[in-house]
């Protein structure tokens, strides 16, 4: 397990930046896999668990609603947070 403790905040934004790449390669993985094998319930999770993740992330879908407080978001605040301490 990783000790990330020490990080700064710009350390610690580059690998949230990274796990998130690697959740959206899991995702295309998954749907290849579901668009191979069983494509009627690709079309269903497309509907309901993947657009929640996506939604809950970057929307790279363009889902329609999306999350209360997103990926996105808190990727906004850090870096408000960030310039902040610098300023001080």
């Amino acid at each position: 397990m990783e000790d990330y403790d020490n990080l700064t905040l710009s350390e610690g934004r580059v690998i949230v930046q990274e796990q998130v790449e690697i959740i959206y390669e899991s995702l295309r993985v998954i749907k290849d896999v579901l668009r191979a094998v069983a494509p009627d319930e690709l079309r269903r999770a497309e509907s309901y668990w993947l657009a929640h993740i996506d939604g809950a992330l970057e929307n790279r879908g363009g889902y329609i609603g999306g999350s209360f407080i997103s990926y996105e978001d808190t990727m906004k605040a850090l870096e408000e947070y960030d310039d902040w301490r610098e300023e001080e």
